[in-house]
């Protein structure tokens, strides 16, 4: 696995956050889901269970002004439940909602997702492309971009994950679509 240093020019662990001096930005097994969900907390918005997340994730991804609520001794949940206002969660009930996040959450959004952060793609991409050539092509070049090491799923997804099983629903949803239309 090819390691590469989230840090340039030889920075080391600045701030109070447990990083290690080098992290993994992207491996071919970023889809990989490697957690017991027995024992992730429910987020106290709904009560589902999420998806834990790196602390780096949320230092990417929250806006300045609320870093310095991380705690660098919580375990951080992401809330995929598109009707919940929650983004992250840990299990100590803190929790950062959609107007605290830089960026919109491809899954709580209605109107047009992003369902690639890595490479920009949103559902509105899959559904030009399926309608104009009756095919979706965007999920190999993700596939073949992640085996290239091309992307940075874990810090870029606010899921802090692979995004193609985000893509693959997204197209199994227009193509329902387009059989319905016919």
């Amino acid at each position: 696995m090819k390691r590469l240093s989230l840090y340039s020019g030889g920075e080391k662990n600045q701030g109070n956050f447990d990083r290690s001096e080098e992290e993994t930005l992207m491996t071919e097994s970023c889809c990989k889901i490697t957690q017991e969900p027995k024992k992730i907390p429910p987020c106290p918005a709904n009560g589902v269970r999420g998806r834990r997340v790196e602390t780096r994730t949320l230092l990417y991804l929250l806006k300045g002004k609320f870093l310095k609520e991380l705690s660098p001794n919580e375990t951080y949940y992401f809330c995929s439940v598109p009707d919940c206002d929650v983004v992250y969660y840990s299990g100590n009930s803190h929790v950062f909602k959609k107007d605290q996040i830089r960026i919109p959450v491809g899954q709580k959004e209605k109107e047009n997702p992003q369902v690639c952060y890595c490479f920009n793609f949103f559902v509105s991409d899959l559904r030009e492309e399926m309608e104009a050539t009756g095919k979706a092509t965007i999920p190999d070049f993700i596939r073949q971009k992640v085996k290239e090491e091309a992307c940075s799923c874990e810090i870029l997804n606010p899921q802090g994950a692979c995004c193609l099983g985000n893509v693959s629903q997204a197209v199994k949803r227009i193509e329902k679509e387009r059989l319905k239309r016919r």
